[in-house]
């Protein structure tokens, strides 16, 4: 289930323009997994994950990024 479960964050993260950094970043990618991976371990059924289960995920990895410089802009004006 592990290999369904990175497979699955790896083609959603391409998806989503605003998750970009985590497509180039190994270590978020594998945080990613890691944490549905446990996540599914607690259940007793061992069901599929759903799509909003990797969704609620995206943010909570993307928080432990560094913060963006107070000078830097998410647009270039």
């Amino acid at each position: 289930m592990d290999g369904d479960i990175q497979r699955n964050c790896d083609s959603l993260v391409k998806t989503l323009p605003l998750a970009s950094d985590m497509n180039e970043s190994k270590g978020n990618m594998s945080a990613m997994k890691a944490m549905l991976s446990y996540y599914h371990s607690l259940f007793a059924n061992k069901r599929d994950l759903a799509d909003s289960e990797y969704y609620y995920a995206i943010p909570i990895v993307l928080s432990h990024n560094p913060p963006l410089s107070r000078f830097e802009y998410f647009i270039n004006p």
